[in-house]
């Protein structure tokens, strides 16, 4: 549709409409020129219903703000982009490769992730509830709980315990389902490209010892693997629409205006196979991160999960 109506058009849903941002640079202008005019998030009946307007990814204006700045402080403080962080990661590996281990047999269908999510969160937080309120917290609810405790008497309270279970849930999906399905497409194209899977093996053992674990400062020695990860992102393409936004005010985007309440798609797949962007869009090509010297690196259309105020939620 984009060779006919350009890189920015009207889609009609029904009886609305939605402006789809199709290309790298129309995904990045929309979302990075001024990023605050598109980070509202349309009431849709199904958002409302899952959410109504509470937690982070489904929640829009004040309640997402400070729903989201009080998350990403919390997760700082528990060790989110730090070097502690590593060995929690490393273990979840271990115990990831060891269930790889048992799962033999057909598969079987799990019960719903939503309803096993909803369940083992409402467990956590009476578990929480029931425990000593003068232990010092250790995990993201027991500094939520905290929180509640310190606002309750806010005139306009904006951290209940609804608030928490949503945001809990987004933070639960958000770091399960993207690193759980980008597993299963890393795990495809290593069977299916074996030479590309031999010569990370290669780099691999060719840096760590036999036995070592390897660690987020291994990258820095490890260019080809880093590229392979990055390029099992691009392709595999997990987020291939973003999340609807809409106008909180009027706002420019390149030549057009568009009113406050208009309704925004990016559509993050455009960016990942990007012709303009990417030598050969779509093949699995870890060169695509390489430079001329076999050095790792990044690339600005490389946009995973979205960009802007609301970049991952």
């Amino acid at each position: 549709m984009s060779k006919i109506y350009g890189n920015i058009f009207t889609l009609w849903f029904g009886p609305y409409p939605v402006i789809i941002l199709q290309g790298f640079q129309a995904v990045k202008d929309g979302l990075t020129t001024h990023p605050e005019d598109l980070a509202g998030r349309p009431l849709l009946p199904l958002f409302k219903a899952v959410a109504n307007n509470k937690g982070i990814v489904l929640a829009t204006g004040r309640t997402w703000k400070h729903q989201r700045r009080f998350s990403m402080a919390t997760l700082k403080v528990l060790g989110m982009g730090k070097s502690s962080l590593q060995y929690q990661i490393q273990e979840e590996a271990e115990n990831l490769v060891e269930e790889f281990r048992k799962s033999e047999g057909p598969h079987k269908r799990a019960l719903s992730l939503r309803d096993f999510a909803w369940s083992f969160i409402r467990e956590e937080i009476k578990k929480h509830q029931e425990a000593d309120h003068g232990e010092k917290g250790q995990d993201f609810i027991h500094f939520y709980l905290a929180q509640i405790e310190k606002t309750k008497n806010h005139p306009e309270p904006r951290y209940d315990e609804k608030n928490m279970v949503q945001s809990i849930f987004d933070l639960f999906m958000g770091g399960t389902e993207t690193s759980g399905t980008t597993l299963y497409w890393g795990l495809l194209y290593m069977v299916l490209y074996p030479d590309i899977q031999a010569k990370v093996q290669k780099e691999i053992d060719s840096v760590l010892p036999p036995g070592q674990s390897i660690c987020y400062e291994d990258r820095k020695n490890l260019p080809y693997t880093n590229a392979v990860v990055h390029e099992i992102q691009r392709f595999s393409n997990i987020v291939s629409i973003g999340m609807p936004r809409y106008c909180i005010r009027d706002t420019m985007i390149q030549k057009f205006l568009f009113r406050k309440g208009t309704v925004f798609i990016p559509n993050m797949a455009s960016a990942l196979y990007d012709a303009n962007e990417w030598e050969t869009p779509l093949a699995f090509n870890p060169n695509h991160f390489l430079d001329k010297e076999g050095n790792f690196t990044c690339r600005e259309a490389f946009i995973p999960f979205s960009l802007g105020a609301r970049s991952a939620c």
